[in-house]
């Protein structure tokens, strides 16, 4: 499944509307991609598993947690990415996060262990 942080979502919003060319054909892409989303069709998954990622509790330890990430230049969206990541790995997913930004890649959950299985 992949999953669409709201934060990538606007991110992406932002670089398509101050393209220099084809940001009507780019919106309607980024578009399908939303509602493919919502919808949950594969292979994206929908945004309401994240919702409690913003409820009032989770928005006060942004505000409380951010701003020493802040000073060690980690952006807002990319907090949030990190905690979608987080979310989805503590859920039991094999999380990658898909970036070619490598500041941003360093916060990819660890894969889980492996547990062997024993032989009968």
């Amino acid at each position: 499944m992949l999953v669409l942080p709201i934060a990538s979502l606007i991110e992406t919003g932002n670089h398509i509307s101050h393209g220099d060319t084809l940001r009507f054909e780019k919106a309607k892409e980024l578009g399908k991609i939303i509602k493919n989303t919502a919808d949950e069709r594969s292979p994206w998954a929908a945004f309401n598993n994240q919702d409690t990622l913003w409820s009032r509790e989770e928005l006060k330890k942004i505000a409380d947690e951010w701003p020493s990430e802040a000073a060690k230049k980690l952006s807002i969206g990319d907090f949030t990415i990190k905690n979608v990541a987080e979310f989805y790995a503590r859920m039991g997913h094999d999380v990658e996060i898909v970036t070619g930004d490598a500041g941003l890649k360093q916060y990819q959950p660890a894969k889980p262990a492996l547990i062997p299985r024993r032989k009968k």
